[in-house]
């Protein structure tokens, strides 16, 4: 009963910032060098209104307020018990983050990922989602 509840929660990204956000996917690798923290909402498309990454010191956001590196929402979907979303420059020219998250056990505290940037630094990341 969990599984599809998630797989139908997944099929939207939202913003964390808006009100009728309902929860959301958190990635981060075990070191703690980079992670994204998409928000989920309740639509029947995936779509991102805002999300946020950061490796390093650099820092990325849909909405950035304090000279954070801009980037969109690109694509996303579910397909066989797996997420994939692309995030992209905010002039939609390139992919400069993807994330990806394997799905298939069932009703895990944390599902197991990659987060890979454009330069292709990829990071094993843990996922949950709220």
């Amino acid at each position: 009963m969990f599984r599809p509840l998630l797989l139908a929660a997944m099929t939207t990204v939202a913003s964390t910032q808006l009100a009728w956000a309902t929860g959301g996917v958190y990635c981060e690798s075990r070191g703690g060098e980079a992670s994204i923290n998409i928000g989920m909402g309740r639509v029947p498309i995936m779509h991102a209104l805002s999300a946020s990454a950061h490796r390093g010191k650099q820092v990325w956001l849909s909405q950035p307020q304090d000279g954070e590196t801009p980037f969109a929402f690109g694509q996303g979907m579910i397909e066989s018990d797996r997420l994939s979303a692309d995030f992209t420059d905010d002039n939609v020219e390139r992919i400069i983050i993807k994330l990806r998250v394997d799905m298939s056990s069932e009703a895990l505290e944390e599902y197991p990922g990659t987060l890979t940037f454009e330069d292709g630094v990829t990071f094993q990341v843990n996922c949950s989602f709220e």
